[in-house]
């Protein structure tokens, strides 16, 4: 039974239990294999499922694999980073869908708190100023910063609080004045 295929030994298992029959085969014959599970089974492209606490789970889409690399490179992450969040092998040895999704949303989450400000926002803010009579200090301190140069991007960013509070000095400012 040792020189079977793997194919070979998906047409001989009768009705495996889904991906749960295939990932005992995958288990068995090991993930060398997977290239002969693959071309049995007449994928484009496929990876091995994660098995995680006993049961089959479901591999990352090459979708979610892209978008953690592209988060990866938006953060600017270096190896050691890479390896201490997504694992040794980088995003493509990720094994499941949800532990893809845990990383995006953890990536997401790490990108928007360190996005720096758009020039479009900065530019608000820079009329803002003008307009209000306010120091970059003065900013910053409105948003619990200690530098202007802390201001973060993205619609939660200290960028956006701050051009909100400065927009509510200027409404004032013409309430008081009309």
């Amino acid at each position: 039974m040792a020189a079977l295929s793997m194919t070979t030994a998906l047409r001989r298992v009768q009705r495996p239990a889904g991906w749960l029959g295939i990932g005992l085969l995958v288990s068995l014959f090991g993930c060398a294999a997977w290239q002969d599970l693959r071309d049995g089974l007449g994928h484009e492209r496929a990876r091995p499922p994660g098995i995680v606490r006993g049961r089959v789970e479901p591999a990352p889409s090459e979708k979610q694999i892209g978008y953690v690399e592209s988060l990866v490179e938006q953060l600017r992450l270096s190896e050691a980073e890479v390896a201490e969040i997504v694992g040794e092998g980088g995003p493509s040895e990720l094994r499941t869908a949800e532990r893809a999704s845990e990383i995006i949303e953890q990536l997401k989450t790490r990108l928007d708190e360190e996005r720096p400000p758009s020039e479009k926002q900065l530019r608000w803010i820079e009329d803002l100023l003008e307009e209000t009579e306010t120091t970059r200090d003065e900013a910053a301190e409105m948003v619990d910063l200690d530098s202007f140069d802390d201001l973060t991007g993205g619609k939660d960013g200290t960028a956006s609080a701050l051009i909100d509070a400065l927009l509510e000095i200027t409404r004032r400012e013409k309430a008081g004045a009309g």
